[in-house]
């Protein structure tokens, strides 16, 4: 079990900059919460292998803990799906933006199709939690925060777009999926191919050297 190539130096780096860490799903959000940093949040993609698209709380604190240590795992805050265990033994996931997979077979080729249910107030996803929703509170306030997104998936799309700064990281395999859906988009994004290339360009945004246009151009 490994963590992408350069989280650990990119958690370091927050955590040396008292940037605390709140895993959302899949994702990292990192609220900066001193003098000049208070008005950045940042957001990233952990892609720990076995978390699935489920992200269940539970499963994602139990592998930090092995891989960054029980004590920082434990400081950091998790939204994710989670899960509810029974006496029997047997489990089921609690996700927090429900959708419906109906399972259906046209013309004898058995397809999975996805219908999302909508319910008044509460996002839907196809991935279980809508990523946009860990953004959108903080565009809402009377003095947002600069935010950073960083991911890598299709599962991140729909948070893309609420970001200033989005990083659209390659996956071990060469993909990018994000990196494709902005481009046909045309939404600006940064390419990277590792969290550690990602903490030049918040250093710089966060000491006030160069603006998010800046970076952005």
């Amino acid at each position: 079990m490994k963590l992408d190539p350069g989280f650990k130096q990119f958690y370091q780096w927050c955590k040396d900059h008292d940037i605390p860490f709140i895993i959302v799903s899949r994702q990292v959000v990192l609220h900066q919460s001193n003098w000049r940093r208070s008005h950045t949040i940042s957001i990233c993609d952990v892609t720990v292998r076995l978390l699935l698209c489920s992200g269940m709380a539970p499963l994602i604190r139990a592998i930090l803990s092995a891989l960054i240590g029980e004590q920082d795992a434990n400081e950091i805050e998790i939204i994710a799906n989670d899960v509810t265990l029974f006496d029997d033994g047997k489990w089921d996931i609690k996700y927090r933006h429900p959708s419906r997979y109906v399972l259906c077979a046209p013309l004898g080729q058995a397809q999975l199709s996805r219908t999302h249910i909508h319910q008044p107030g509460i996002a839907n996803s196809g991935f279980g939690h809508d990523k946009s929703q860990a953004i959108l509170p903080y565009r809402r306030l009377e003095k947002p925060p600069t935010i950073f997104f960083l991911g890598d998936g299709v599962s991140d799309i729909s948070a893309a777009r609420w970001a200033d700064v989005l990083f659209a990281k390659q996956k071990p395999n060469g993909e990018n999926d994000l990196a494709t859906y902005c481009k046909r988009e045309g939404i600006k994004h940064l390419e990277i191919t590792e969290f550690s290339q990602a903490i030049p360009i918040l250093s710089s945004i966060v000491n006030g050297e160069k603006s998010v246009a800046e970076v952005m151009a």
